[in-house]
């Protein structure tokens, strides 16, 4: 599906415009139009390249749905993709989409494969007034979107410091392997978000360095904007793997102290057990001449002491705290 969104004269944009009036629109270089391709068909990808003469390897680049965050740079215009990550309740499972770019001189072409709500959001903003992205250049279009995308990254590492306290506090509270498994899944989910935000912040350096039409001087202050926000969401994810390991660390240090204390508990348990068992073993040899054999209270005596000495080994025990 392909909605063309335009500001030409009017303050506010149009989206009534239909693909074929692109070819016409663009010809004016003072019109700013977004050109949002929603589930790509290759009849609609046709279209996009009939309408903006896109290069054949930035074509097969969109064909990438896993490609890694890139820019690459034209004679008429600048290929880049992004990945949105949405804020989840479940830390241990992060689905970034992707979203390409063309940015020309006068036109933004999005495309992507779902319903992107950070997009949809932007796009509504827009719609309603070019105030929101401060004037009429694709350059600031384009900044309001990585933006937001960015903006959006700050709510995942929010949550992810809300799961990162629950397996602090899991970790003390011993609940099987199950917190541990959870643990390395949500470590693998760190590493995989970190591998998409690195090379992000590459495609904003080269961005910002560049000298191109779509991103003048002025719209690279604002990219320095995101740029920096990038590099702050780095360091967080840095953070939190180190933070993931001390965790794993702690983990099995409690682990060891737990099995420790059962072995003790368990020796304890032993030796006084045997020390019961002695006393029992040495009334019941079968002997005929064995003191206190026909004595009547011999059996009580027995079980007097049997429980004397366990009582005695138990305090012995909880003192040095083996119990």
């Amino acid at each position: 599906m392909i909605t063309v969104s335009l500001v030409q004269d009017e303050s506010t944009p149009r989206t009534d415009l239909d693909v074929d009036d692109i070819s016409e629109v663009i010809k004016d270089p003072d019109a700013v139009m977004w050109v949002a391709v929603l589930r790509p068909t290759d009849e609609e990808i046709a279209i996009v390249d009939r309408e903006f003469d896109i290069h054949p390897l930035a074509l097969q680049a969109l064909r990438h749905t896993s490609a890694r965050p890139e820019i690459d740079f034209y004679d008429s215009f600048i290929y880049l993709n992004f990945y949105v990550v949405d804020p989840s309740s479940d830390m241990t499972l992060i689905e970034p989409r992707l979203i390409s770019f063309f940015v020309g001189s006068n036109y933004l072409v999005t495309v992507h494969d779902e319903p992107l709500r950070v997009v949809e959001e932007v796009h509504r903003n827009w719609t309603q007034s070019t105030a929101e992205v401060g004037d009429r250049r694709i350059g600031l279009l384009l900044y309001s979107i990585l933006d937001s995308l960015v903006d959006q990254y700050f709510a995942t590492i929010g949550s992810m410091s809300d799961t990162m306290e629950n397996f602090e506090d899991a970790i003390f509270q011993a609940k099987g392997g199950s917190s541990l498994q959870q643990l390395f899944d949500f470590k693998k989910q760190v590493m995989v978000f970190r591998r998409i935000v690195a090379p992000e912040w590459d495609v904003l350096n080269a961005l910002i360095r560049w000298d191109s039409p779509m991103v003048d001087r002025q719209t690279s202050v604002y990219m320095q904007d995101v740029y920096d926000h990038l590099l702050r969401v780095i360091d967080s994810l840095d953070n939190y793997r180190d933070l993931l390991s001390n965790i794993l660390d702690a983990h099995l240090s409690v682990t060891s102290n737990r099995l420790n204390q059962t072995m003790k508990t368990l020796a304890a348990s032993s030796i006084i057990l045997m020390s019961m068992t002695l006393v029992a073993s040495i009334y019941g040899m079968n002997f005929d001449h064995i003191p206190e054999l026909s004595w009547r209270f011999g059996y009580w005596w027995a079980l007097g002491l049997m429980a004397g000495i366990g009582f005695s080994l138990i305090c012995a025990f909880r003192k040095i705290d083996w119990i």
